[in-house]
């Protein structure tokens, strides 16, 4: 996949460059710091998808970018990211026309899977007032398992930690999407950002 990084802290952009390179599978053509640039540059240089961070730092952020980029180009998937996570910024960054939005803090080998997963599968589709919508209630079990989710770790990882069965969790997770009315594990860690703060699951 050819990627570019827009984010206006170079420290960051290097540090994705990097992981992508010693990684594999994602090869990154171009990054900048600006949305203006950004435009610019894929004009010559086009790319699969772009990685974006919200807050750009200028006059335009990452959402308007996303909606100027992917109205000039409908097959360009922007994936935005962010350290900020909640589900406001999940319904924006879908409303933007974006692919989808991944938390800044996710594990390495995370951040790489979900990008591609999310770059292959796009955008579900639009779910007006969604932040308004009453979720249905998780189970004590299935708060620990979306607190596990937002931790990185997999099944595995997670049986072993509730000393529980590799399918039970299996079962748990299928769970946890659909009743966060999410596609997958990287939404669903977005999500629990904001969400395990709340008094809102019995």
């Amino acid at each position: 996949m050819r990627l570019a990084i827009v984010d206006d802290h170079e420290v960051f952009r290097i540090g994705l460059r990097s992981l992508f390179e010693r990684l594999g599978e994602i090869d990154v053509v171009w990054d900048t710091g600006s949305a203006y640039d950004a435009w610019r540059r894929i004009a010559v240089e086009p790319v699969d998808a772009v990685l974006m961070d919200v807050n750009l730092g200028g006059p335009i952020d990452g959402l308007e970018a996303s909606r100027a980029l992917t109205a000039r180009d409908p097959d360009l998937k922007v994936v935005l990211i962010s350290g900020l996570v909640d589900e406001q910024r999940l319904a924006e960054a879908r409303s933007a026309g974006a692919a989808g939005f991944l938390p800044k803090d996710l594990p390495a080998a995370d951040m790489v899977t979900a990008l591609l997963d999310l770059v292959q599968t796009g955008p579900g589709p639009p779910r007006p007032h969604e932040t308004h919508v009453e979720l249905e209630p998780l189970t004590a079990r299935e708060l620990e398992v979306l607190a596990e989710i937002r931790l990185g770790h997999t099944n595995r990882e997670i049986a072993k930690a509730l000393s529980i069965s590799t399918a039970t969790v299996n079962k748990h997770v299928h769970q946890v999407l659909r009743k966060l009315r999410v596609r997958n594990r990287s939404e669903a860690a977005i999500v629990a950002a904001e969400l395990l703060s709340r008094p809102r699951f019995s």
